[in-house]
């Protein structure tokens, strides 16, 4: 099994060594929030892993998006509707290939090489019989929804399946050790041949087919490059001995998978079964452009979180320092995101997906009233795991499941795709109610009173924007670029505006390198 090289682990040992000295130069803000000198290395080497994850991981979300788009233009809503009701199942699946396993092998300092391989060796087995499930489960799925092309989709993703649990320890290695840079140069090499693949399978009349084979390769790449870094070996003499090892964390976490599970993907199912393939098609575009700012913005920084901290796990302030700064630099980004995806929606979708999508743009507007609270949320998860609360985490994630299942309901009761996605948007500001109030005030022991009164500017500043966007007289056009482009220089200078009159600029500084941070205070100051 390869490690961290010694160069790298002298580096990554001399970061959360010098990290140390940064509670010595820590103060407090105006909120009350210990804050972390930014030349600490330890902030430091976050940023520096937050860098690397962020160019990887941008390059992997153009070049899907690329895919994306171009599938859109080969296929038919419908194609992509009966895949994405393969797709609830696949994610149901993938629950259990890893089980909290994985975030376990980063947290527990305490696993060996002996370990390693007995879990390998339980994952291996849970690959098989994950696959086989699948395999067999599209024959009811077909009958279900009436759809006989779901018994051959998903028998092509169950080998997807399969390689993606084989996958769940070589990965989780490669992230305990801080390996970003493997990780990321993966994933774009995994994006390119794999989007290659799926368009020329589209372009040779492969159908909803060519969605499946995307997903096949990309695992079955991935898998072989983690194994090939990581060579680990499979064990199963004891191998139960070291699963419940790791058991008393992972099960937490996987009961909290497997609600969030649910309540992500209650809609999906409802809206295929009420409403037909052609408006889940259009829903779930919607759903995805929504994802879009949180899957490449929040989490290219909470990724790599728990890795950086597990070390550092009982260091309470440190971690809160962390944690409050990257929260409210996701929040003030939110807010931007989310009222630029009400205001600019119809252009989205026509700039990406052309006229037949046009049902998409009404309910991405819908939905993205939940952008902001998302990415406020964000960071929760990673927390939660760093200071071993994964119980409290599967508490709270089953009260906010009830309530967006519930909330499902009702947008289904309510005769409309559009109703759905209103009802979704408006559940998923319920995690900001019930989750974000238990990690401040249980796990870091602080006030919520003061936690909340730190977001009052990031809502004055929602509410200008929304303003601003609202009473400006737009050109005359059809031209969805034009008004897309008018839309985004606006909006970027009126929230440049509100970020400065409201003083809030400073906290997306800790997003920039500590030089620049650092040079741009300095100006600032002067």
């Amino acid at each position: 099994m390869n490690g961290p090289s010694d160069k790298e682990r002298e580096e990554l040992i001399n970061d959360q060594l010098s990290s140390k000295d940064s509670m010595a130069a820590s103060s407090k803000n105006a909120h009350g929030f210990s804050r972390i000198s930014a030349a600490t290395r330890g902030e430091t080497s976050i940023k520096r892993a937050a860098l690397i994850n962020m160019t990887f991981r941008y390059t992997a979300a153009l070049l899907q998006m690329v895919y994306s788009i171009a599938l859109a233009r080969i296929l038919s809503p419908s194609d992509f509707g009966v895949v994405a009701i393969a797709q609830v199942f696949v994610t149901f699946l993938a629950l259990f290939q890893d089980m909290g396993l994985g975030a376990a092998i980063v947290q527990r300092q305490d696993l060996d090489g002996k370990d390693i391989s007995r879990i390998f060796g339980f994952t291996s087995l849970v690959a098989v019989i994950l696959g086989c499930a699948l395999l067999l489960g599209g024959i009811p799925m077909a009958a279900l929804y009436g759809e006989p092309i779901l018994t051959g989709i998903c028998s092509v993703l169950s080998a997807a399946t399969f390689l993606s649990t084989l996958n769940t320890v070589p990965n989780a290695l490669l992230m305990k050790s801080k390996r970003f840079f493997v990780v990321g140069l993966r994933q774009v090499t995994c994006v390119v041949l794999a989007s290659a693949i799926g368009i020329l399978s589209a372009l040779a009349g492969a159908g909803p087919y060519a969605i499946a084979v995307y997903s096949v390769v990309n695992a079955g790449l991935a898998f072989a490059w983690n194994w090939m870094t990581n060579r680990v070996v499979p064990s199963y003499r004891g191998m139960m001995e070291s699963v419940r090892k790791v058991f008393g964390y992972s099960a937490w976490l996987f009961g909290f998978n497997l609600v969030t599970y649910f309540s992500r993907n209650t809609d999906n199912l409802l809206v295929g079964y009420f409403f037909g393939t052609a408006d889940l098609g259009n829903y779930s575009k919607a759903y995805q452009l929504m994802k879009y700012p949180q899957t490449y913005l929040t989490s290219v920084v909470t990724s790599v979180l728990h890795p950086m901290l597990a070390e550092r796990q009982d260091d309470i302030e440190y971690v809160w320092s962390v944690y409050m700064k990257l929260t409210k630099a996701l929040s003030l980004i939110g807010v931007f995101m989310s009222v630029l995806c009400f205001f600019c929606a119809n252009e989205v979708v026509l700039i990406l997906y052309g006229d037949s999508w046009t049902q998409t743009a009404a309910c991405l507007r819908l939905l993205s009233i939940s952008v902001w609270s998302q990415m406020v949320c964000g960071a929760s998860g990673p927390m939660f795991q760093v200071l071993n609360r994964t119980r409290e985490q599967f508490v709270r994630g089953l009260l906010i499941a009830v309530c967006v299942v519930a909330a499902t309901l009702v947008g289904v009761a309510g005769g409309s795709v559009e109703t759905v996605a209103a009802a979704v948007g408006l559940s998923f500001l319920v995690p900001f109610v019930l989750l974000l109030p238990t990690l401040v005030r249980r796990s870091f022991g602080r006030s919520i009173a003061e936690f909340l009164l730190a977001f009052a500017p990031d809502a004055a500043i929602a509410v200008g924007l929304s303003l601003v966007l609202s009473l400006f007289k737009w050109p005359d056009t059809k031209n969805p670029f034009l008004l897309m482009g008018s839309k985004l220089v606006v909006a970027s200078l009126a929230y440049i505006a509100l970020l400065v009159a409201f003083r809030q600029a400073k906290w997306l500084m800790v997003l920039l390198p500590s030089r620049i941070s650092k040079r741009l205070s300095g100006q600032s100051a002067k």
